[in-house]
């Protein structure tokens, strides 16, 4: 993905491997924009998910498999935050997709 974020983290690995240092983990893609007044912020690769939970109107986690791959949060950075966190970690659906509760108890 062609974001400022990817470019920071690629100078970083590339560092790495000029030092001879281990490699460390490529970090899950994101970027944001703000846009007409609202925030948007993707993480992952939501095309790669097999399952979509609708959060509420502004929020959606891609999974696959049961496990958290993906997330577009539009005006939710809390729920931005608590995804970014859970990446790649298995959800209970259910309580995923439950917007009154709070996203990091759907471990």
């Amino acid at each position: 993905m062609e974001t400022w974020a990817h470019a920071q983290t690629s100078a970083r690995i590339a560092a790495h491997a000029i030092l001879g240092l281990p490699p460390e983990l490529e970090p899950t893609p994101w970027f944001w924009t703000d846009q007409c007044g609202h925030n948007l912020q993707i993480l992952g690769e939501p095309a790669s998910a097999d399952a979509v939970i609708a959060r509420d109107n502004n929020v959606r986690l891609y999974m696959r498999e049961g496990i958290l791959v993906a997330a577009i949060c539009m005006d939710k950075p809390r729920e931005f935050a608590a995804a970014r966190r859970l990446i790649g970690k298995t959800l209970n659906a259910e309580l995923a997709a439950d917007p009154a509760t709070d996203l990091r108890k759907a471990v």
